[in-house]
């Protein structure tokens, strides 16, 4: 839609799932058309943020179902994984954001840490389906009785990681995209600069989580 104000014309989102024409949609096929629009709005910094509270709520799940299914788990290591995975989302974003910018500003670009932010954030939003993915292979494999390992033995299951993968990559490729619009360069660039300014959260990420896959 288009709001009016001090004088000049600025095309605005409306930001709920049932909107037409929503980000929610639009980023899946149109994500520089999308993000420019994201860029320009006031609130998309705050609603960025939304993003990663809402990822991290469902990370945190997900995590903390993981976590009761060990044997040798106990209530507070469950604790432990379910806060750190949340706090991780919010620090991952903020963190993308500030290496983001200083990553494109290197390569030419002209992106704050704040148009970095909202790129990346924006970019998550189609990664979110792979836990609904993962909710369908879980209950298959209990259903079926079946072990973890042998799920990716049958047809079903590697339907669940072609998919899975599927939304990987649509994801990396939404990133390359808004990051390149957030800098105003290539997509070429774009995909660097979001490759290097992700390897620090991959990083903390796993000194977080490696050392619960040893205990």
């Amino acid at each position: 839609m288009v709001q009016r104000g001090g004088g000049e014309r600025r095309e605005v989102f409306d930001m709920s799932l049932s909107a037409f024409p929503s980000p929610w949609k639009s980023i899946w096929f149109h994500p520089r058309q999308t993000i420019r629009i994201l860029l320009d709005s006031p609130d998309s910094d705050r609603y960025a943020w939304k993003i990663a509270k809402g990822f991290g709520i469902v990370a945190a799940v997900f995590a903390g179902l993981e976590e009761l299914g060990r044997t040798n788990s106990s209530p507070w290591i469950f604790l432990w994984v379910v806060l750190a995975t949340y706090a991780y989302m919010l620090f991952s974003l903020w963190l993308t954001g500030q290496t983001g910018a200083a990553v494109g500003k290197w390569m030419d670009g002209c992106g704050s840490a704040r148009d970095v932010r909202i790129a990346a954030a924006w970019s998550w939003a189609p990664a979110l389906l792979i836990y609904p993915v993962q909710l369908a292979a879980t209950g298959y494999v209990v259903a079926g009785g079946l072990g973890t390992e042998q799920l990716f033995e049958t047809v079903p299951g590697m339907m669940f990681l072609s998919w899975t993968l599927l939304i990987c990559f649509w994801s990396v490729g939404v990133g390359a995209a808004t990051v390149s619009v957030a800098h105003r360069f290539g997509v070429v660039k774009g995909a660097v600069t979001s490759f290097v300014m992700s390897v620090p959260s991959w990083l903390l990420g796993m000194l977080i989580y490696l050392p619960s896959e040893f205990r």
